[in-house]
């Protein structure tokens, strides 16, 4: 994955890139912004915290990525090797 190309730690990776924290003053910040002062991704993601989805959360879309371009990384060393 990306966290051990980068030689970072999950719990580093949390506490400096996600700290939950950041992700609960937003969601306070929008609770306590005006509607009409809202961004179009503010909107978006207000909308979700009020069906409690989570999708607005970049896990599971960041994890998918990080397995394709994992796939991506290997499927282009295979290529080299072929092509040497």
């Amino acid at each position: 994955m990306q966290l051990e190309k980068r030689s970072e730690s999950f719990e580093t990776h949390l506490q400096e890139v996600h700290n939950i924290w950041n992700y609960y003053f937003y969601m306070y910040t929008l609770e306590h912004k005006s509607f009409n002062d809202f961004t179009g991704i503010e909107y978006w993601i207000q909308e979700k915290i009020n069906k409690d989805d989570i999708e607005w959360f970049p896990y599971e879309r960041k994890y998918k990525e990080n397995i394709l371009e994992d796939k991506i990384d290997g499927l282009e060393a295979k290529l080299e090797r072929v092509l040497r």
